[in-house]
C-alpha cells in the first residue's frame, strides 16, 4: 500500500483534535470538582457534616488525592477533621488538617504490597476508634482495590499477589477480579463499614465513590468496602474454575474460600449506617468530550460506557463500525467524531510484552488501516488515568500515519500484537498516548475522526 503524503500529513493534523476531544473527557471528571460539588449540594450529607463533631476521611485509589483536596475544599474551615488517605507514590505531599497521605505502591504498577497491607491495617484501626458524633468520609477510585490489601486470616500478602496477577493475565474482567478479592480480604466486601464504630443509628459513614468499573456497580468500585457483598465464596471458587486456575492459586486461597462456601449470602440491607453516593463516572467522560467535538463542528455519534470485551473483538467492532460509516451512512456518514467508553480484557501469554489494553487496541487497529474504508479513520485510545498497562504512556493513536511509520520501521504488527508487545511498537511508530497520571479514573475513553476516504 502506497499512501498519499497528503493523506498521511491530515492524519497527523487530526491528532491534536482527538487529544483535545479525549482531555475535555477527562477534565469533566476532575475529582476535586466532583467531591467539591457533591458535599456542598447534598443537603443531607450537609447536615450530617454540620452535626459531625469531626470528620474522618479514609480512601483509597488512583484519584485519592485531587478527591481529599477536593473535599477539604468544601468542608467548613472550622470542623475539625482527620484523615488516612492511600496514594500512589509521588503524591504524598503533606495537605494539613490532620491529613497523612499514605503511598502504598509505585506508579504504573497495579498490585498489592506490603506498604499497602500495613496502611491498610491502620484505616480500620481509624475506623473501628470512631465516635458517636464522628461522620466517616471515604472517598474511593480506580485502583483502589489493589490499594487496599489485608488478607483474611490464613492467607498472606504473597498469595493475594499470586491471584491478582493471575486473574490479570489470564483475561477476568474486573468484575471477575474484584468477585475473588473480596472473598481474601478482610477490608473490602463490606469490611470497613464492618469496622466502623461510629454511630450506627444514622447513615455516619458516607461514601464518595469515582466509579472506574463498566456498571458503576456500587460493590465492584474498589471492591465495595463499605457496601453488602452479594457474592459468595462459591462464586469467587467459580470464577477460579472457569479460568483454569484453581490448580495455579495458592493452596491457601483455595482452603479459605471452601471453608466459607457455608455462608450465609450477606443481606442487601446491611450496614444502614452506610451510605454509598457515585459522584463521577465514564458516562460524564463520554458526555464531556461529545460536547467539545460539536463545539469543533463534528457530527457525533455517542456508543455509551459500557463496553466491556475482549480487547480483540473490540478492535473488528471498530473496524466494521467504521465500514458501516463510510460506506452505509452510519450516524449520518462521515466526517464524525464516534465516542465510546468502557473497558476490554486481553488474555496474555505466559511471557507477555510490554503495553497495555489501549495501546493493544491501537496497535490491532493500525493494523487494519490497509482497508479501503480505514484510510480516513483516525482513533485515539486512552486510560482516562494516564496509565495503561505497566507502562507510562495512556494508550495510543491509530490511523493513516502511525500505520506508515510502523512500515516504514519495518514493524511486524502481527508478530507485536500476537506478543502483547505493543508499546514498543507503537514507540517505533510515533503513536503513543503519553499524559502522565491525570489525577482521576473512569476507565477508558475512545475516540474516533472518522472522514471520507
Amino acid at each position: 500500500m502506497i499512501c498519499n503524503p497528503q493523506r498521511i500529513k491530515e492524519a497527523l493534523d487530526l491528532r491534536a483534535p482527538l487529544l483535545s476531544i479525549w482531555k475535555a473527557g477527562v477534565s469533566a471528571v476532575s475529582p476535586a470538582k466532583l467531591v467539591a460539588a457533591e458535599i456542598r449540594e447534598n443537603r443531607d450529607l450537609r447536615e450530617q457534616i454540620a452535626r459531625a463533631r469531626r470528620v474522618i476521611l479514609l480512601g483509597a485509589g488512583k484519584a485519592s488525592r485531587e478527591m481529599v483536596e477536593g473535599a477539604l475544599d468544601a468542608l467548613p474551615s472550622g470542623k475539625e477533621t482527620r484523615g488516612w488517605i492511600h496514594v500512589i507514590e509521588g503524591l504524598e505531599t503533606e495537605l494539613g488538617r490532620g491529613i497523612s497521605l499514605v503511598p502504598v505502591r509505585p506508579k504504573s504498577e497495579n498490585f498489592p504490597t506490603e506498604r499497602g497491607l500495613i496502611a491498610s491495617r491502620k484505616m480500620m484501626e481509624m475506623a473501628s476508634c470512631a465516635g458517636k458524633e464522628d461522620l466517616g468520609l471515604v472517598l474511593l477510585s480506580g485502583g483502589a482495590s489493589a490499594m487496599m490489601p489485608l488478607p483474611a486470616g490464613g492467607i498472606e500478602l504473597g498469595d493475594k499477589q499470586t491471584v491478582t496477577k493471575l486473574l490479570h493475565s489470564c483475561g477476568a474482567t474486573i468484575t471477575e477480579m474484584n468477585a475473588v478479592r473480596k472473598q481474601l480480604s478482610t477490608i473490602k466486601g463490606g469490611g470497613l463499614a464492618k469496622a466502623w464504630s461510629g454511630d450506627k443509628t444514622r447513615e455516619s459513614i458516607w461514601t464518595l465513590a469515582i466509579s472506574d468499573v463498566v456498571g458503576d456497580d456500587p460493590d465492584v468500585i474498589g471492591s465495595g468496602p463499605t457496601v453488602f457483598n452479594p457474592g459468595t465464596a462459591k462464586d469467587a471458587l467459580d470464577c477460579l474454575k472457569r479460568y483454569g486456575l484453581v490448580d495455579q492459586v495458592p493452596r491457601s486461597v483455595i482452603l479459605h474460600l471452601l471453608g466459607k462456601e457455608k455462608d450465609h449470602k450477606e443481606d442487601s440491607k446491611a450496614y444502614p449506617w452506610s451510605k454509598f453516593v457515585l459522584v463521577g463516572d465514564n458516562r460524564k467522560a463520554v458526555r464531556a468530550a461529545m460536547d467539545a467535538a460539536r463545539e469543533m463542528g463534528w457530527k457525533t455519534l455517542d456508543l455509551g460506557s459500557r463496553w466491556e470485551m475482549d480487547t480483540a473483538s473490540l478492535a473488528d467492532m471498530v473496524v466494521g463500525l467504521v465500514r458501516n460509516v463510510v460506506q452505509n451512512g452510519v450516524g449520518e456518514g462521515p466526517p464524525l467524531c464516534i465516542l465510546m467508553g468502557g473497558e476490554t480484557h486481553m488474555k496474555l501469554g505466559s511471557r507477555p510484552g510490554l503495553g497495555g489494553r489501549n495501546q493493544h487496541l491501537a496497535l490491532l487497529i493500525a493494523k487494519e488501516m490497509t482497508k479501503p474504508w480505514m484510510a480516513g479513520a483516525n482513533w485515539l485510545f486512552g486510560g482516562t488515568d494516564g496509565e495503561d498497562g505497566p507502562t507510562e504512556s495512556a494508550g495510543g493513536f491509530a490511523d493513516l500515519a502511525a500505520w506508515h511509520e510502523l512500515a516504514a520501521q519495518k514493524v511486524d504488527i502481527g508478530a507485536a500484537s500476537a506478543s502483547f508487545s505493543s508499546h514498543e511498537a507503537l514507540k517505533k511508530g510515533g503513536a503513543l498516548l503519553t499524559t502522565g497520571p491525570t489525577g482521576t479514573n473512569v476507565a477508558d475513553l475512545w475516540v474516533g475522526l472518522v472522514r471520507s476516504c
